[in-house]
């Protein structure tokens, strides 16, 4: 805005001045007393040529004031874009590391999947081997440790003897036809247990039926017993540390029994 006013003050001062010389030309040619068609001709000329020289000035004026104008906006845009390059290079850096953030997160999140996969897997296969499991016998085992460990509870450790005495609580109700706690006597697996020599202090015993066989699937069995609230309790009981599970197929129909100790 300065070099606005300076170039103005400028230039205004050089008007001055030749209009104040132009003046002077005019004075001095009439006090000459030459022959009045030459002091006409001769203030015409200095009219035109005092017309010629205020537009010529003027047009200056514009030119340097545009000049002037067009440098300002110039450097303004080249401040506006240096800014704009500015907020953009710092989008595309917030952008970048917004990125490599996520694919971080996931990396881990995938990484813990895996390494959760792989405890379970090691942790099934290891308590498995602590008895002669069928696949679905096995199954069962590996849904019930899942669930335990969705909610936080130790692996339960496959122990024979118990498996033993859930493979002959399934044949049992199979061959004779009931589905119970007791058997027709009135024995229970506690009793079954005691006589086996087997201790605990605290044990539960979950059953499950499926008419026909074929919808007695493992997933049926453990979703059917989280339905339930006292099956659901014995799977999720906190200080159980070891099962037993079995299963017999028979007479159209499918038993299985598992057995909760410690």
């Amino acid at each position: 805005m300065f070099r606005y006013k300076n170039k103005i003050i400028a230039f205004s001062l050089v008007i001055l001045l030749v209009l104040v010389s132009l003046g002077s030309v005019s004075f001095s040619t009439k006090v000459s007393k030459v022959s009045s068609s030459f002091a006409c001709t001769t203030s015409v000329a200095i009219s035109t040529g005092k017309t010629q020289v205020v537009e010529a000035i003027a047009d200056l004026t514009v030119k340097a004031l545009t000049a002037d104008i067009v440098g300002t906006i110039e450097d303004n845009l080249k401040t506006e874009t240096v800014e704009i390059y500015k907020v953009r290079q710092a989008e595309e850096k917030a952008r970048a590391e917004a990125e490599a953030l996520a694919q971080k997160q996931a990396a881990e999140a995938k990484a813990k999947a895996k390494a959760k996969a792989e405890t379970e897997a090691a942790q099934s296969k290891a308590t498995a081997a602590g008895a002669n499991l069928n696949g679905l016998e096995a199954e069962i085992l590996k849904l019930i440790n899942k669930v335990r460990a969705d909610h936080g509870l130790s692996q339960l450790q496959i122990v024979q003897s118990l498996t033993d005495i859930a493979r002959t609580r399934c044949s049992d109700m199979v061959s004779r036809g009931y589905f119970s706690h007791y058997t027709p006597e009135g024995t229970t697996f506690f009793n079954i247990m005691r006589n086996a020599g087997i201790g605990w202090a605290n044990a539960g015993e979950n059953l499950g039926n499926a008419t026909p066989a074929s919808y007695g699937s493992p997933s049926a069995f453990i979703n059917a017993w989280m339905n339930s609230a006292s099956h659901r309790d014995n799977m999720l009981r906190g200080h159980y540390r070891l099962i037993g599970v079995g299963i017999a197929d028979g007479g159209g129909r499918r038993v299985i029994t598992t057995i909760f100790l410690n």
